[in-house]
């Protein structure tokens, strides 16, 4: 068996994403903020913020060429940031409900969500 790695975020987690090159894994925190952590030493790197995830799970992601974050609001609206600096780069409303469910294609720039309102959507 490997090694394990513990990294105490003091947030519940819902959700989980690793960068293209594993260097660093994205979480989506409770507490309305997404968090980049170094997978080596666990350091925070940056905090995404300017959505609302605070009582259900909701995904994240990273576009394919992990220049931009992508994380879900309880309003319905879809939160691009870039990675680097952390500014909210983007926003818009995709569902009428929670979303509950991101997924980045690993090598095209395609999003696709799904809502507790019955909907998937793909975004190209």
């Amino acid at each position: 068996m490997g090694r394990i790695y513990t990294d105490e975020l003091h947030h519940p987690v819902s959700a989980l994403a690793i960068t293209q090159d594993n260097l660093c894994v994205l979480a989506a925190c409770l507490d309305s903020c997404l968090r980049l952590l170094d997978t080596q030493a666990g350091e925070l790197l940056a905090s995404y913020k300017g959505h609302k995830h605070e009582s259900v799970r909701m995904g994240c992601g990273l576009l394919a060429d992990d220049q931009h974050v992508v994380g879900c609001s309880e309003d319905g609206t879809v939160c691009y940031w870039d990675l680097v600096d952390a500014n909210l780069v983007s926003s818009f409303q995709a569902h009428q409900g929670v979303i509950c469910g991101v997924a980045t294609h690993p090598t095209e720039p395609c999003l696709l969500t799904c809502s507790v309102d019955g909907t998937i959507k793909v975004w190209r």
